[in-house]
């Protein structure tokens, strides 16, 4: 296999995105200023043609792989086949303490507020409203 030069780069994407300007990973069109020629990390093989913020999820992705013992594909084809139906389907009726409303994001910009979230106070008070916030 030839590797190419950095000034290659260019027109291999060029050329790749002629034959077909659609990103194979989220299937919209990508235009020229967002492409990037994705590789394999661990080979060096390019593989296509993605938008940059495509190639940069799939980067995380690939790397998180490793970190996290996925480097079989068997396991790793289970997870990610898995991966949508658990962001969309499973939920606990919960807030995380650390999550903020739309409301909350907006007051706190503006300054007009400090949020301390007190979920041993808010336990003790018996409040289970997750709207209930300790503001100072």
């Amino acid at each position: 296999m030839r590797r190419i030069s950095h000034p290659e780069i260019k027109n291999i994407r060029r050329r790749e995105l002629n034959k077909n300007n659609i990103c194979p990973l989220c299937e919209r069109v990508v235009e020229e200023e967002d492409a990037v020629l994705d590789h394999c990390h661990k080979s060096g093989e390019c593989r296509g043609v993605l938008h940059r913020g495509c190639n940069a999820l799939l980067g995380k992705l690939e790397n998180a792989r490793a970190i996290n013992g996925l480097t079989d594909d068997a396991l790793f084809e289970v997870y990610v086949s898995n991966l949508f139906k658990y962001i969309k389907e499973n939920r606990l009726g919960i807030l995380h303490p650390t999550h903020r409303t739309e409301r909350e994001k907006k007051e706190l910009a503006k300054g007009c507020l400090t949020a301390r979230l007190t979920s041993r106070a808010d336990a003790k008070a018996g409040h289970s409203d997750p709207e209930y916030r300790d503001w100072e």
